[in-house]
């Protein structure tokens, strides 16, 4: 199973999908003074209240736009499973052309929202995602 994690200014949504079926998906309080042990707490109860079984993750990726807690979601899903999570930036190999002339300035979210776009689309998309930087 993968493990899918989007860090936004406002909140943390993740969800976990068994192959290409999402079967989970949660969403909490982004709190830049979160601990490891909270987020570890919280990620633990999510999985268990929907009766996820934590050893059967087996992947994970992550989608960050909030760098002073990138460190603390990224150590608890190597404690947590075992894993080593794929983190999303503009390095990322994801076969589609950043074309801005600071890429480092792109945003993980956007970038995993153009992606998806295109994949499920196959074509040309305008993507709209109203997240805090939007207000």
């Amino acid at each position: 199973m993968l493990l899918a994690i989007d860090v936004g200014n406002t909140s943390i949504a993740y969800g976990v999908f068994d192959d290409e079926d999402l079967i989970s998906t949660f969403s909490i309080e982004t709190n830049k003074n979160s601990t490891q042990s909270e987020f570890s707490t919280i990620l633990s109860k999510s999985l268990n209240e929907k009766k996820i079984n934590p050893s059967k993750i087996n992947s994970s990726i992550i989608s960050c736009v909030v760098p002073e807690i990138m460190d603390i979601i990224s150590d608890t899903i190597k404690d947590l499973f075992d894993t080593l999570p794929v983190v999303v930036s503009h390095t990322s190999k994801t076969n589609m052309p950043i074309l801005y002339d600071d890429p480092e300035e792109v945003g993980a979210d956007r970038i995993v929202n153009s992606v998806a776009a295109y994949n499920m689309f196959k074509s040309s998309a305008v993507v709209v995602d109203f997240g805090t930087a939007t207000t």
